[in-house]
């Protein structure tokens, strides 16, 4: 209580019954509240003897839980007592029968929605505690006839519906055991005053001071930011008031705050060094810190404050009655120094603290007082003892049990404890008492008697009726005839023989131990309150069969379903297309300890898989062929061809991978588990995503795969807002660092009002997945590859509900901030926060997702375009903006091989044959073809020409490292290269002869007339198959000197060697206008038709002058005759 106290004085331990009051003597406020306390302690003490731990007296038991679609979850008026305080609900003025919903509940403001809850069990529970109120919160308080002081303060009842997750679902009769769910601090603290060395003539200090202050105070010592002390960076805070000095908070502008009526004296009031704790009732009910700031400045009633570093302030972030609460300390000592050592305060005021975890709100009380110099503090021995937090102390009460699916609250099971009232137990037989006081055991005495909690003796109630509305526990109940339950709206019957009037009823159930038609033990379900809906009998734990289980109608298991027996059957005679026999095997345990799905094809049609399936060892084929399920059923798979089976009549022995008009071989490369494409940004590339309006209020987990090349200063790997800043959400590079940071900026808060980092999180060139979460309770924590970096941040506010209309993947809303530079891939965005299982299998993808919450996905591997396509179903599709250099949506799938219905093959790149590689057909290769044998063959046996021999050789690589076409002439049709060929090198006929090149320092000469063979320019017994010879001269550096105007004759001239006459193939003449001087070269070219044989050739010339000389060879020119055999 953060009143304006002298102390505490109420001790349970010394039993005080009453204060009693002294004539003459001062009244203190500590005896009058002790007197209070005493009274409300005796008073919670016997209602919890009487009443219980909690429950809610019958005639108006309230807080039962319902829920509807348009209201949620809905609360009944009435009272409920939890540890003897009670607590009150009065009926809505619209429907009386409706006292709050959850959302609008008068103690728990800004509840957390219902559609941030995970999906499985929940306890709601009451949590009930003692909130001390003043003025300031209720200024009905203030007599105003006073002008303005306060006078008395009041406590109040507070009770808070809460929700509370389950691993499992609870038994009816379970207890939720919420102590040790919910348990209390473990915080312990010690105080003392230090004694001081005395100071010789200190008229301040007397001898042995320990207190030296000179005032009488009430410290109070607060949990400010609660955790796991010696771990978590815990804050404390004291005041020398109890806190008492809390003004109303009023304006804001940036850090000016402006204050209602304080105190003026510097003792009290706010002055420059003051902390103050900028607070709300929200916050204080929601047990939430405030915002702790030191004052800098003081005009009137102004005060400027310095905030925490990062922290933004918000006047509408406190919209229930903000104000502004002053305290002296505050202390946030490094975790590892916080225990074991006594930390200082001031002016001799030591604390120590012990224990292992503490909640925000737990505070302790120290008196201290001058008269001397010591503080009131009990003692363990000599030494100050460790005491439990004064407060908060909170009580908790079970109401209902449920499950929730999607924010939707089903199965509700109230879980509320109900008691008579005492006019109710008026004149009642000893029978009717035991109905009415649920568990207490009735013996049949006459007078009522009661024992502790046993339930009810045998035979006590023989012959009695119990009340329909009564609550009874029975340890055994020996029924003679038939017994029905809840007559009076779902009956149960209890029978020994069957009743087939039951049928038609539509809310009744039985349980029939039939020995007459069925024979068996029948349970049969209820219809659900809907006339003609079918039965249904749900079991809500395990359920163990020793023997056959038959269904005939739906058997849905919530658990495990443990069959003893080695069979499961499932057989719907309807089902079977005409078929006849036994009751099929769906699953055998053979004795081979296999599990055989369909055992020995009791199925006709075989076993059918909806979904996907998972396999975690091998896939074996009973009989070899694994079939792909497409538009032609059964003509897609793969098989084990072999002799005995074989494909197309193939002789393979091995696979084959078969389509019904074709099919392809290809590979996806996969940089990361969950990457098969993949954005490439690179010099301001982008992708703009449409408006983006979301309620985070449950949560927010952004999370995506990212390369970066390299790490510009803040490059975003996503950044929704609506300017710089104006409520955005950043994924982005801490500066030019590896580290990642998900801030989040609420308003415009240049500051982050939320931050969630990860610590040299990615490395340049390595593809990484990363993931931020924080959760409904304001909990930060940062994922690389599935796993948590880092340690969880606290009190981090979720993003406003706001339409963000500025939002890009690659690119950020501060002009000042650069681009990405990378791949990013499978980016997503959720309005929950992702468990630390789930991100794990998100990075590993070994289980399916669940979408639930997911308000974002691009996958981005869509591998060309510019639409980045959102896949959450949102239908938020982004358009790739482009750079000036590359930036382009890539895929990593690629096609290595495809075939056609007509069999054509396609290889998308190299193929590399160990072996023979025989095609039947064309082949078309798009890129090299490598043979790594020396020989390649080419044999239509239709084009042979008659020709009988083997396969022949198109081309050999041989051992002078040569590539021989048509090798050893095995094509008899020879080579024919059709179209014009280039020839980058030297083109070499094995069939050439060439006379040796001349060439020497001296020419030589002819002066005749008539033709003169040439020295140097003659072939003999050249030989030739039948065909055409090439035949090439040239004749380096001619000159004719002696004469002008002359000419030179050359001519070609060859014949069968042994022949008497030779035949000239060509002439060249040459003329000359001046003597000397005037070189050049002479060629001639001849294609000779040749019948085989032996032949030669030979070069003549002469001239037309007979003063003329003909010399060649000039410089050391070259002559050359050259013969060519021709295909």
């Amino acid at each position: 209580m953060k009143g304006d106290f002298t102390r505490f004085t109420f001790r349970p331990d010394k039993q005080y019954s009453s204060v009693r009051l002294q004539q003459g003597r001062v009244q203190l406020d500590a005896d009058w509240n002790e007197q209070v306390d005493i009274h409300a302690y005796q008073l919670q003490t016997a209602q919890t003897a009487f009443f219980g731990d909690n429950g809610a007296p019958k005639a108006q038991a309230g807080f039962k839980v319902g829920y509807d679609s348009q209201r949620g979850l809905t609360l009944s008026p009435g009272r409920f007592f939890v540890a003897g305080l009670l607590c009150e609900l009065a009926p809505s003025a619209d429907v009386p029968t409706l006292g709050t919903t959850y959302g609008t509940q008068p103690f728990l403001p800004g509840a957390p929605p219902l559609s941030g809850l995970t999906n499985g069990s929940y306890m709601v529970y009451l949590d009930v505690w003692t909130r001390h109120v003043t003025a300031l919160e209720d200024p009905q308080l203030r007599e105003v006839a006073l002008s303005g002081p306060d006078t008395t303060t009041r406590t109040q009842t507070v009770w808070q519906v809460r929700l509370l997750k389950l691993e499992q679902a609870l038994a009816l009769l379970d207890s939720g055991n919420l102590p040790a769910r919910l348990p209390a601090s473990t915080a312990r603290m010690a105080a003392r005053a230090k004694s001081l060395p005395s100071v010789q003539g200190s008229a301040l200090q007397p001898p042995g001071s320990g207190y030296l202050r000179l005032d009488n105070h009430l410290y109070r010592v607060e949990v400010h930011q609660g955790g796991r002390l010696g771990q978590d960076a815990v804050t404390f805070k004291c005041s020398r008031d109890n806190g008492s000095i809390v003004v109303p908070w009023l304006t804001l502008a940036s850090n000016v705050i402006t204050i209602g009526p304080a105190p003026l004296d510097e003792e009290r009031g706010f002055g420059v060094g003051t902390w103050v704790e900028l607070t709300s009732d929200g916050h204080e009910l929601r047990s939430e810190p405030g915002v702790l700031c030191r004052v800098t400045a003081v005009e009137g009633r102004s005060l400027t404050v310095q905030p925490p570093t990062g922290v933004t302030l918000d006047l509408a972030k406190f919209p229930l009655n903000p104000k502004v609460r002053r305290w002296d300390l505050v202390t946030s000592e490094p975790p590892a120094q916080l225990l074991g050592k006594w930390l200082a305060l001031e002016d001799g005021l030591e604390v120590q603290f012990s224990g292992t975890t503490c909640r925000t709100g737990d505070y302790w009380v120290v008196p201290a007082r001058t008269a001397t110099r010591n503080i009131e503090w009990p003692m363990q021995g000599n030494d100050p003892a460790f005491v439990a937090p004064s407060g908060i102390a909170h009580a908790y009460a079970e109401l209902a049990s449920c499950t929730c699916q999607a924010g939707v609250l089903t199965d509700i099971v109230d879980r509320r404890l109900i008691f008579p009232s005492l006019t109710d137990l008026r004149n009642v037989d000893p029978d009717r008492y035991n109905q009415l006081m649920f568990g207490h055991k009735h013996t049949g005495d006459s007078d009522g008697s009661l024992i502790p909690r046993e339930g009810i003796a045998d035979s006590a109630i023989n012959g009695a009726k119990i009340s329909t509305d009564a609550d009874v526990r029975i340890a055994k109940l020996g029924v003679s005839g038939s017994v029905e339950l809840l007559t009076g709206t779902n009956p149960i019957h209890v029978s020994n023989s069957w009743n087939a009037a039951w049928i038609g009823e539509t809310n009744s159930t039985a349980i029939c131990n039939d020995l007459g038609y069925f024979k068996s033990l029948l349970l049969v379900g209820n219809r659900g309150g809907v006339a003609g809906a079918p039965r249904k009998v749900s079991v809500y734990d395990n359920l163990e069969v020793n023997g056959t289980l038959r269904s005939v109608g739906d058997t849905e298991s919530g658990g495990s379903l443990t069959v003893k027996g080695s069979e499961l059957r499932i057989d719907n005679t309807t089902s079977r297309g005409g078929r006849d026999g036994s009751t099929r095997r769906a699953l055998v345990h053979d004795s081979s300890d296999q599990l055989t799905v369909n055992g020995d094809k009791d199925y006709s049609s075989g076993v059918k898989v909806g979904g996907q399936l998972v396999l975690d060892g091998r896939l074996a084929l009973a009989d070899n062929v694994l079939r792909l399920r497409g538009v032609q059923d059964g003509n897609h798979g793969l098989t084990y061809a072999s002799a005995t089976s074989p494909f197309a009549g193939s002789s393979v022995d091995g696979p084959a991978l078969f389509g019904y008009a074709g099919g392809v071989l290809g590979t996806t490369q996969t940089v990361a588990a969950d990457v098969d494409g993949a954005l490439y940004l690179t010099g301001g590339g982008y992708v703009s995503i449409p408006s983006f309006n979301e309620d985070f209020s449950g949560g927010i987990t952004v999370e995506a795969w990212v390369r970066f090349d390299s790490f510009p200063n803040w490059s975003r790997i996503l950044d929704f807002g609506n300017g710089a800043p104006s409520d955005s959400l950043v994924f982005a590079n801490d500066g030019t660092t590896g580290s990642l940071k998900f801030n989040v900026h609420n308003g415009t808060s240049v500051a982050a009002s939320s931050s969630v980092g990860g610590s040299s999180a990615v490395t340049v060139g390595v593809w990484t997945h990363v993931c931020a979460t924080i959760d409904a309770n304001g909990n930060g924590k940062f994922y690389k590859n599935g796993a948590q970096l880092g340690s969880t941040v606290t009190g981090q506010p979720r993003p406003t509900t706001v339409n963000r209309t500025s939002c890009y993947l690659g690119k950020s809303n501060w002009s000042s901030d650069a681009a990405f530079n990378g791949r990013l891939a499978q980016v997503r965005i959720w309005k929950r926060a992702l468990s630390a299982e789930q991100v794990s299998d998100h990075y590993s993808t070994s289980r399916p997702m669940d979408p639930t919450g997911l308000v974002g996905w691009w996958r981005l591997d869509e591998g060309s375009g510019t639409t980045a396509r959102d896949y959450s179903g949102k239908g938020r599709h982004g358009t790739v903006v482009p750079s000036t250099t590359t930036s382009a949506l890539e895929t990593y799938q690629k096609a290595a091989l495809t075939w056609d219905s007509s069999r054509n093959v396609t290889v998308g790149n190299d193929l590399t044959t160990g072996n023979n590689l025989t095609i039947g057909n064309g082949l078309t290769v798009g890129g090299r073809m490598l043979v790594k044998g020396s020989d390649l063959s080419l044999d239509n046996t239709e084009r042979r020409s008659g020709n009988t021999t083997g396969s022949r050789i198109a081309l050999v690589h041989d051992f002078g490292d040569r590539l021989h076409v048509n090798y050893a002439g095995e094509y008899t049709g020879g080579t024919l290269i059709g179209g014009n060929t280039t020839v980058s090198g030297k083109v070499k006929s094995g069939n050439t002869k060439t006379s040796a090149a001349t060439s020497s320092s001296t020419t030589w000469t002819t002066t005749s007339s008539s033709y003169t063979d040439v020295d140097g320019l003659s072939l003999s017994t050249v030989w030739s198959g039948a065909g055409t010879a090439l035949v090439m001269v040239t004749i380096g550096a001619v000159q004719l000197e002696g004469a002008t105007n002359m000419r030179g004759y050359f001519t070609l001239l060859y014949q069968a060697t042994g022949a008497s006459s030779w035949t000239t193939l060509g002439i060249s003449v040459h003329e000359w206008s001046t003597s000397g001087f005037s070189l050049r070269d002479v060629q001639l070219h001849a294609l000779v038709p040749l019948s085989g044989g032996s032949y030669n050739f030979k070069v003549q010339c002469k001239t037309d002058t007979a003063s003329a000389t003909i010399k060649i060879g000039y410089y050391s020119s070259h002559r050359v005759l050259s013969v060519i055999e021709l295909a």
